[in-house]
């Protein structure tokens, strides 16, 4: 078997967990005699972007500012995705790859995957995909006490659906399963395989001194809270003779925001002379802090959203003697005789004394815990494990649909347009309309009872072009119930809706047929790209639809090609009439009824964005209406099982946002290029345009608390 690991973290551009793992899975697999290559990256400023192959592994350094100016609007995890595609594929190419791995951190096989659903991949280049789960942003920013931005929400649902549309999800853990059922739903192609560790070492436990080491970063989502108020606690236990905390600084979101400052602030005054916090260490450093034979102690481990804890393991390999955490994956490490030892996951430390008498200068304790990781660990096991759950991948291809569909034309679209009173953009419409390289479809414009007489001489003009319909109403009912018209009227199999002052690209028609005839997932939709025109010029390449974050941010407009049949059922609320998000209450209808879309990566939708137009700025009417629909889809979904929880944990924090003084990022700030300074600009207008997602949350928080009940598993009848 020939593996491609697509990663952003190797040993030799990275030291933490995910690096420690590819070293680990590389030698493992290696070792059972299979190959494993490699594709790296890493993200540069001032600098082109440049590759190095050799001949086991190809490294990109991906230019921002390039990543930026082809990708001008769009989340960098994304943008980052699309910009390795045609790298991957190559990479597949030239190391004749079987299978896929990447990781879930930062998606780097989204694009991957979208290109592979559409069934667009060129001959050869189709392959399983396995992502391994080395844990999600989202738990990262909770854990931190840190809520994401908007834009920061974008990039992190790109990691949940590089894990829906995995042919292999590889669990290093139960509580990373656990945490990957509450985010994503259940996954049905999920495994769990711990990952690999050598043990080498295997020091005694004998000897030891009441020291405490963290390995890590220092930060809240790796237990900082947890390790300063046990350290408080264990020192009234039996005083403490020093305190170790490894790895990178990082801040916090409160009032003293440097980590090393909040946990001296926090440390009983006894203790802050004894410890030292080093901040980032090379591997070499880190080892010899921790091989100190006269001075070893305990190792805390205390983080809530670790999925997997190479630093336990490499401290248990040295003589640490480990505290962990109940319900934690660490918990995992330890056989069931010995987990009364846990600390509790409400960090009542009652009970500390016992526990603390029960394990000190134990050896029997840490040896039998370092037998039963190392057999949960080894590398034979996991080698074994993972050719089981990837072989059956290869066998069977994951390359084609169940039930291949008849091909499509262009004879068998409509292009439906509702109108009223239209100015002369109307003529640029039907003329991008007609210009398709793909000849043969037809146009369907209803009038919604347009007056105006130049209008009417404009709709006029459209009898001139062959197969062009116009269909005049005399009463002026609104644009859904103009749609409903237009669906009622079409004769054809596929649409395409389209506003009579919007674009598509003269290749449109083609492309999208290209993906409806040959994607893999039996979709109902095609959806491509967006590029704004008017106000700004904005590339819209978000595709959230098949993650919860669609439940809070919609970037989907009508304009795609779509089942007639579909579109039919799913239809549209006639009475709708105030631009209470129409559209986004169609797809999400229209995904609650088990249809399917994909997404086209190309900007072939020119949507003109000006001011004036019912959909920007909003209204009070439009943001109360449309938060009424969001509520009874979601109410909808939680019932049906569709929704995962984290939705009400996102609804609240999204809430938050608008308490808080919109300020930029000192992160941003820092940087001095243009890119950074635009992607601000982009990310503040975009605040002020969308005060749904605020207004949602509002709305459920004040409807009652059904919503947080149930998602707690707590009784929902009053």
């Amino acid at each position: 078997m020939r593996i491609l690991l697509v990663t952003p973290e190797v040993p030799r551009i990275g030291g933490g967990g995910i690096a420690t793992y590819s070293a680990n899975m590389m030698k493992a697999l290696s070792e059972s005699g299979h190959t494993v290559n490699v594709l790296s990256w890493s993200v540069v400023s001032n600098e082109k972007t440049s590759k190095e192959v050799t001949s086991d592994a190809m490294h990109v350094n991906v230019s921002v500012s390039e990543v930026w100016a082809k990708y001008n609007a769009g989340p960098q995890s994304i943008a980052v995705s699309h910009f390795l595609l045609d790298y991957i594929l190559e990479a597949i190419s030239l190391f004749e790859s079987d299978v896929l791995e990447g990781t879930d951190y930062l998606a780097p096989l989204y694009a991957y995957q979208i290109a592979k659903r559409n069934g667009t991949l060129a001959s050869g280049l189709s392959k399983p995909v396995v992502i391994y789960n080395h844990g999600l942003q989202r738990d990262i920013y909770r854990c931190d006490a840190n809520i994401p931005t908007e834009w920061d929400r974008q990039n992190i649902y790109s990691e949940r659906l590089t894990l829906k549309w995995a042919d292999l999800v590889i669990n290093p853990s139960n509580f990373s399963y656990n945490t990957l059922v509450r985010q994503c739903g259940n996954i049905l192609t999920s495994k769990v395989i711990p990952e690999p560790y050598y043990f080498n070492n295997k020091s005694d436990f004998e000897g030891i001194r009441n020291n405490y080491i963290s390995l890590g970063r220092t930060c809240i989502s790796k237990g900082l809270d947890k390790n300063i108020h046990f350290l408080n606690v264990i020192d009234s236990i039996n005083p403490i003779d020093e305190i170790l905390f490894i790895g990178k600084v990082g801040y916090t979101p409160f009032k003293v925001s440097s980590a090393d400052d909040y946990t001296l602030k926090r440390l009983k005054p006894s203790l802050r002379g004894k410890i030292n916090i080093t901040g980032h260490l090379s591997r070499d450093e880190v080892a010899a802090a921790i091989n100190r034979e006269s001075e070893k102690g305990y190792s805390l481990n205390f983080s809530p959203q670790e999925t997997f804890n190479y630093a336990f393991l490499e401290l248990l390999d040295n003589g640490w003697l480990p505290y962990s955490m109940m319900n934690s994956a660490m918990e995992e490490f330890f056989p069931k005789d010995l987990q009364h030892l846990l600390i509790p996951e409400d960090f009542n430390l009652s009970t500390l004394g016992a526990i603390y008498e029960a394990i000190q200068c134990n050896h029997v304790y840490g040896n039998q815990i370092r037998e039963y990781a190392e057999a949960l660990t080894h590398p034979d096991k996991f080698s074994d494990d993972y050719l089981k759950a990837v072989d059956p991948l290869i066998s069977s291809g994951k390359t084609f649909p169940a039930a291949p569909r008849a091909t499509a034309r262009a004879s068998d679209v409509t292009f439906l347009m509702a109108t009223f009173n239209p100015k002369e953009q109307l003529l640029e419409t039907v003329s991008s309309i007609k210009a398709q390289t793909e000849k043969g479809a037809r146009m369907l414009v209803m009038s919604d009872g347009s007056y105006d007489a130049q209008s009417l001489a404009l709709l006029d003009q459209l009898n001139a072009f062959d197969h062009v319909r116009v269909i005049h109403s005399v009463a002026n009912e609104g644009l859904c119930a103009t749609r409903t018209k237009l669906i009622a009227s079409c004769e054809t199999k596929l649409s395409i809706f389209i506003d009579d002052d919007d674009l598509i690209e003269d290749r449109y028609l083609e492309k999208t047929l290209n993906v409806y005839n040959k994607n893999i997932i039996g979709a109902n939709a095609v959806l491509t790209w967006r590029r704004n025109f008017g106000i700004n010029n904005h590339l819209i390449i978000n595709f959230n639809m098949d993650d919860y974050e669609f439940f809070l941010w919609n970037d989907f407009r009508m304009t795609s090609l779509i089942d007639t049949a579909s579109l039919r059922n799913v239809g549209f609320i006639p009475g709708m009439r105030n631009g209470e998000a129409d559209d986004w209450d169609f797809w999400l209808r229209f995904k609650e009824m088990g249809y399917v879309a994909t997404i086209l990566p190309e900007d072939l939708f020119r949507y003109r964005y000006q001011e004036g137009s019912m959909s920007w700025p909003w209204s009070k009417g439009q943001a109360e209406l449309t938060a009424e629909l969001q509520y009874k889809r979601i109410i909808a979904g939680l019932k049906i099982g569709r929704v995962a929880d984290d939705i009400v944990l996102e609804m609240l924090t999204s809430a938050r946002l608008t308490e808080m003084e919109i300020a930029p990022n000192h992160s941003v700030m820092e940087q001095s290029d243009l890119a950074a300074i635009q992607r601000w600009k982009f990310i503040s207008n975009a605040k002020l345009q969308r005060p749904v997602i605020g207004r949602i949350s509002e709305f459920l928080y004040r409807g009652g608390s059904w919503l947080a009940r149930k998602s707690t598993g707590q009784s929902v009848k009053h």
